[in-house]
């Protein structure tokens, strides 16, 4: 009979055998896939095995749009990107002469009109050309540029547009200078255009809330609000003033919530005046504020800002107010030289404190201020450009 001991031995060997042949097994199968090719991919996820998250990190994750506060045109026909602090981000984009720069509303976009050359033939047989115009998109995330619309076989390209959303875009285009469309533009749709319907008019601005468009007639050079499937929103035509006179409105500014409107109109051949009223009202009133600025933006529901400009004594003059006419804030801007204000550049933010981008022109030139906390700060990496613009994280 084998001894006790003899017996123990054997089972220890036996077990030391089967654990080197477990071993060897699991050995042979490693954490991978395999290829179409046949070949052994590995698996690396990149956080940390320990923290019970396996998953692999997509590195485009990381982007924030808070990583980009500013877009410039430049003096020299490019297109840059500055961060929150100042630092130049570069898209590597051609030098060409791009207008009418837009943030996307999440701030994920940056889109732009980028010209091109048109040739046809007149009806005395010359050769005529002309310049129209495309949208291109960058992705701030695919760090790519794709032009999202080719009108070069008509001849009449995008004449102006919006974003109406993350991801929608309006713009006007026609092949007849009578038939200009309303159009709408879907990223989320591999780019698919939608003509809305004909309204012969430019683009001028979409309200904050994203509910109504602000046009100009290509003809009469009417203003309109329409909505953002090109229906009258609003018929400004039979606005008229306390005084029963009729008014003709202008340069109309929308509180944050598109519900209050400011705008200006001339009560008689030669004075204009200063209207507040409701969207669609036929009556505005006037001389609510002590003096007529002209109102720049909104920054709330209730708050405004404006401005006026002194020529004789080269003094600009800004003023926060609100729809009551309370006057709560003015600065004054002085210069030693003449200067003059760039109307169609003026942009608000309202994050707590709210702050200014302004362009002033000192004879021919271009120079880009910050006005913030009671202050106002040239914008050195902006000298000379063309147009420059606020990510639309920082206006809400």
């Amino acid at each position: 009979m084998l001894s006790k001991k003899f017996i123990f031995i054997v089972l220890v060997i036996l077990m030391l055998i089967f654990g080197v042949a477990f071993v060897a097994l699991n050995s042979s199968t490693p954490n991978s896939e395999s290829s179409d090719s046949g070949q052994i991919t590995d698996i690396k996820p990149t956080s940390n095995p320990d923290d019970g998250n396996n998953q692999v990190e997509d590195p485009l994750d990381q982007f924030t749009t808070e990583d980009i506060k500013y877009a410039v045109i430049t003096a020299d026909k490019t297109i840059m990107t500055i961060d929150k602090n100042s630092k130049e981000i570069d898209i590597n984009l051609e030098r060409d002469d791009w207008k009418n720069l837009q943030f996307s509303n999440d701030g994920l976009y940056l889109s732009a009109l980028k010209p091109y050359d048109f040739s046809y033939e007149d009806a005395e047989g010359e050769t005529q050309t002309i310049e129209q115009y495309d949208l291109w998109i960058y992705s701030f995330k695919n760090e790519s540029w794709e032009q999202v619309s080719n009108f070069n076989e008509v001849g009449r390209g995008i004449q102006s547009y919006e974003w109406s959303g993350d991801k929608n875009i309006l713009f006007t285009q026609g092949e007849e200078e009578n038939e200009i469309w309303l159009q709408s533009l879907d990223l989320e749709a591999d780019n698919q255009i939608l003509k809305e319907q004909i309204i012969n008019a430019d683009i001028i601005k979409i309200t904050e809330n994203g509910q109504y468009l602000v046009v100009k007639d290509t003809i009469s050079y009417v203003i309109r609000v329409l909505t953002t499937k090109g229906n009258v929103a609003w018929d400004l035509g039979g606005i008229k003033s306390e005084g029963d006179i009729n008014l003709v409105p202008t340069n109309l500014v929308f509180s944050k919530d598109s519900e209050r409107v400011i705008f200006e109109s001339k009560i008689n051949p030669f004075i204009s005046s200063m209207f507040k009223t409701y969207i669609g009202s036929d009556l505005a009133i006037d001389n609510f504020i002590e003096n007529n600025f002209k109102t720049a933006c909104s920054i709330s529901n209730d708050d405004f800002i404006g401005y006026t400009l002194n020529n004789e004594v080269n003094e600009l003059k800004f003023v926060y107010f609100n729809i009551a006419g309370n006057i709560i804030e003015q600065k004054i801007f002085a210069s030693e030289i003449p200067l003059e204000l760039d109307e169609e550049t003026i942009e608000c933010t309202s994050l707590g404190q709210y702050e200014l981008l302004i362009k002033i022109d000192f004879d021919n030139d271009s120079k880009w201020y910050q006005y913030k906390d009671n202050s106002f700060l040239e914008l050195d990496f902006a000298l000379g450009a063309e147009e420059m613009i606020i990510n639309p994280i920082y206006r809400n």
